[in-house]
């Protein structure tokens, strides 16, 4: 019975295929795996595919048949492996697979069935006479050449979106003193670019103010820190009191209130610059609700 399946096989393959021309010039290679097979179909899976081999040579192509755990040779365009199993109500179907090794894609896939294993030789003749075929299409699809875009100088350069304006935010005056030297003025002044920054508005430093002088800017903040109580006892603590001052871009004092940070204590591997910084934060946090409605209030 085997004998006769498989010299169905190979006559009818050969036959289909066979006579295709031979190409003059260099054959394409690719490589063809042994065929998978489901139980009871062990012993065709080889004689298949080595006759499938043989068609596509003859059809000009350079076939080089890979052993099973073998990996194709890198000069294979494309990669073909199948299977034989077992199908529905004791046919048999085969399907045969067209990789592209390169994109490590399937590119086709043919299928035959054979209403049962005596027909088997039917099957694939079928599915060698559209095997070959189709193997050249995928290999004249690699070698087309990508879609030329031709690009003419005298088209006009792509219009690019114009370039957003810088706005710059506008301009607020800001003063800050220290009666401490473990408060510096610097800091104070910080404490006045925090609370400008959150009016949406650019700290411009100017010397201390004096009232009624036109200012250069839409108004004026004042931070002078008037007293600044600093104990050490095992950790440092601080208190920190501040004086606030807004004024309006005539120069006109606005608003003048004093106001007191809670004690402060620090870690035990802190220095007093943290004490320093903690009281800046809350100093801006007690401020910050007061400049905003002195911002919303003045003309």
């Amino acid at each position: 019975m085997y004998d006769r399946v498989v010299r169905w096989l190979l006559i009818a393959i050969v036959l289909v295929v066979g006579a295709a021309p031979v190409r003059a010039d260099a054959p394409q290679t690719v490589a063809l795996l042994p065929l998978a097979t489901g139980k009871g179909f062990e012993l065709y899976g080889q004689p298949v595919a080595s006759e499938v081999a043989r068609a596509l040579r003859a059809g000009g192509l350079e076939v080089i048949v890979v052993s099973v755990g073998a990996t194709p040779p890198a000069r294979a365009k494309l990669v073909i492996d199948g299977s034989i199993a077992a199908g529905a109500k004791g046919a048999v179907a085969l399907q045969v697979r067209i990789r592209d090794p390169q994109k490590g894609t399937t590119v086709a896939t043919l299928d035959a069935t054979a209403p049962e294993l005596t027909a088997l030789d039917h099957a694939a003749a079928d599915l060698a006479s559209r095997l070959l075929p189709a193997v050249k299409e995928q290999l004249a699809v690699q070698a087309k050449p990508p879609d030329h875009v031709e690009h003419h100088d005298d088209h006009p350069p792509p219009t690019l979106p114009p370039t957003p304006a810088v706005i710059e935010k506008p301009v607020a005056l800001a003063w800050g003193t220290s009666v401490s030297s473990a408060f510096p003025q610097a800091a104070a002044l910080d404490v006045a670019h925090a609370l400008i920054a959150k009016l949406d508005h650019r700290a411009v430093d100017v010397p201390p103010a004096t009232n009624g002088k036109p200012l250069d800017g839409d108004f004026g903040l004042s931070i002078d820190i008037t007293k600044y109580d600093l104990v050490f006892d095992g950790v440092w603590t601080a208190r920190a009191t501040a004086r606030v001052r807004w004024f309006d871009m005539r120069g006109r004092e606005i608003a003048d209130r004093v106001v007191h940070t809670d004690t402060l204590v620090g870690a035990k591997d802190e220095d007093q610059r943290a004490l320093v910084r903690q009281a800046s934060a809350q100093l801006v946090d007690i401020l910050a609700p007061r400049v905003i409605a002195w911002s919303r209030s003045s003309p």
